[in-house]
C-alpha cells in the first residue's frame, strides 16, 4: 500500500499540471544547433526534466522535445534548462535541468525522486528538490539535497557543508565562512560557486542564469489536493 501512495503522489502533479500549463516566450537549440523561437510551457514539475512542450507561434500544436533531441531550452525572461548526461544517487540518465551557474564547476537544480526516503519518513514528500554540481573536466557529479525538504534538515544541512567543503578543497580558507547554510537558499548558492570560480579562473567570467522573481504559481499541485503545502523551487530556495 505504501508503495502504491508513493507512485500516486509521484503521478498526480504531471496529471493536473498538465491541465494548467503557461505558456511563455522563449527558444529550443536543438542538436544540430538550430535555434528555434516560439512558445515552451512552464509547469515547474519534475516531468519538466524529461521533455520540453513547444510551439512555434501560440496557436500551433504543441511538439514534445526529449533530452536526447535538444542541447537546451530558454525562456526569454531568463530561465534556462540545459540537456545533461547525469549521474547521481538520485538521477541517472539524460535530463533537461535548471542551469544556476556555469563556470569552472556548474551548478543546476533539480526535482528528484525521494519516495524511498518518503517511506522511512526522511522527507516530507516524494519529491525534493537538489542543487547538481558538475565538474567537466573530471566528468563527475555531486548532489546536494535541499535541507528544507528534509525532516532532519540539521543533519542534511551539516553533510551538504561537508560536500561543498570537498568540493572547494583547494580554495576553502577563503571560502569556509560561505559554506555553512548557503544550500538552504538559490542566491547564496550561486553567489559561492561564482566566489570559487573567480578564485581558480581570473581569465574568464563565469555566466550566471536566473529567473526573476514572481508571485508564486496558483496552480494545482499534489500536496494542495492532499491538504499538503508545496513551494515552488524558487520560492523553497529563495523566499523573497
Amino acid at each position: 500500500m505504501k508503495k502504491l501512495i508513493s507512485v500516486l503522489l509521484i503521478f498526480i502533479p504531471e496529471i493536473l499540471f498538465a491541465a494548467n500549463k503557461e505558456w511563455k516566450s522563449g527558444y529550443v537549440v536543438t542538436t544540430q544547433n538550430d535555434t528555434i523561437k516560439g512558445y515552451i510551457a512552464y509547469r515547474k514539475s519534475m516531468e519538466d526534466q524529461e521533455k520540453c512542450l513547444f510551439k512555434k507561434d501560440i496557436r500551433s500544436p504543441e511538439f514534445n522535445y526529449t533530452p536526447n533531441e535538444l542541447i537546451s531550452y530558454q525562456y526569454d525572461d531568463g530561465l534556462c534548462f540545459q540537456s545533461k548526461n547525469i549521474k547521481t544517487a538520485h538521477l541517472n540518465g539524460k535530463y533537461f535541468v535548471e542551469c544556476l551557474l556555469e563556470g569552472i564547476i556548474n551548478l543546476y537544480c533539480a526535482q528528484i525522486d525521494y519516495s524511498k526516503e518518503m517511506n522511512n519518513r526522511k522527507s516530507f514528500g516524494p519529491i525534493v528538490t537538489a542543487f547538481l554540481a558538475e565538474i567537466p573536466k573530471e566528468d563527475s557529479w555531486v548532489e546536494i539535497i535541499c535541507p528544507a525538504d528534509i525532516f532532519n534538515d540539521q543533519l542534511e544541512s551539516k553533510q551538504n557543508d561537508k560536500k561543498l567543503a570537498s568540493l572547494f578543497i583547494n580554495q576553502i580558507e577563503k571560502l569556509k565562512n560561505d559554506i555553512p547554510k548557503s544550500s538552504y537558499n538559490q542566491d547564496k548558492m550561486i553567489a559561492l560557486f561564482k566566489k570559487y570560480h573567480d578564485l581558480v579562473c581570473t581569465d574568464k567570467d563565469c555566466v550566471i542564469y536566473k529567473e526573476p522573481h514572481k508571485r508564486p504559481s496558483q496552480f494545482l499541485t499534489c500536496f494542495t489536493s492532499f491538504g499538503f503545502q508545496k513551494r515552488r523551487t524558487t520560492d523553497l530556495l529563495d523566499p523573497k
